[in-house]
């Protein structure tokens, strides 16, 4: 299979965790970085590095929740470069959630993506080319207790990502739906002791291996994901009372 190479990028979620290694690893002589993030000095540093790397870069500092805000720039920004990748990559998360920060991880997990990909679908399928790539997780998947809201809008997204899959591939837009598991970010310096926790550049040197060849699913590390597809095949009452006792020791 063909590979494709990729020259004009915008990565939201650019200033930390997955999207900020996505960004330096991308970057090449000839391509275009925009980058967008909520932390400036943090946004200023990955360009840097990503210019080092010979990249072209511009940096926006922008709420992707604000629908017309990011219809504009992105769609302003299209005109200019034509973007060929697209990664909607910001988002929150944490273990304990209260209801204000279910809903701030809802606003940007969801409308986030949402705000991302859809101005620039209709320039994608004009071209009759280009990749996308949504984060969601293998929270995503199945779950028994927290965290709610990052679980359930991380199978939101999933699910969004595979129908996108469906209907653009007629127009040879790709669209890939990346599942990781436990990645070492600032959003699980929390995680369980015992827990494996994949290395963040691993973890982007997969997903780009897959985006250029257009996989329906990025799915990783595969023991982890052989779990969450176990839990999700047996009987529920076979697990409910495990699963809920392990959430009440936490």
């Amino acid at each position: 299979m063909q590979q494709a190479e990729f020259k004009n990028i915008v990565i939201s979620g650019a200033s930390s965790g997955i999207g900020a290694e996505l960004a330096i690893q991308l970057a090449g002589a000839g391509v275009y970085l925009c980058l967008l993030g909520r932390d400036e000095t943090r946004l200023l540093e990955i360009a840097q590095m990503c210019q080092a790397n010979g990249a072209e870069t511009s940096t926006h500092i922008i709420d992707v929740r604000n629908d017309q805000e990011m219809k504009d720039l992105l769609l302003a920004l299209d005109e200019k470069h034509a973007f060929d990748l697209v990664i909607a990559s910001a988002g929150v998360g944490r273990q304990y959630e209260d209801t204000d920060f279910i809903r701030l991880t809802t606003e940007i997990n969801v409308f986030g993506v949402l705000n991302m990909v859809e101005p620039l679908l209709p320039k994608l399928k004009e071209r009759q080319s280009g990749q996308v790539a949504v984060l969601s997780s293998l929270a995503g998947f199945r779950t028994f207790g927290r965290p709610a809201g990052y679980s359930a809008s991380k199978a939101w997204v999933r699910l969004y990502g595979e129908a996108l899959r469906g209907q653009y591939a007629k127009y040879g837009v790709g669209v890939s739906v990346v599942c990781p598991g436990f990645v070492k970010t600032p959003m699980v310096q929390n995680a369980p002791k015992n827990m494996s926790v994949m290395p963040v550049e691993e973890a982007a040197g997969k997903i780009i291996a897959g985006l250029k060849r257009n996989k329906g699913r990025i799915i990783f590390p595969w023991h982890q994901a052989f779990f969450i597809w176990l839990i999700s095949v047996l009987p529920t009452t076979w697990l409910e009372k495990y699963f809920i006792k392990k959430m009440d020791e936490r």
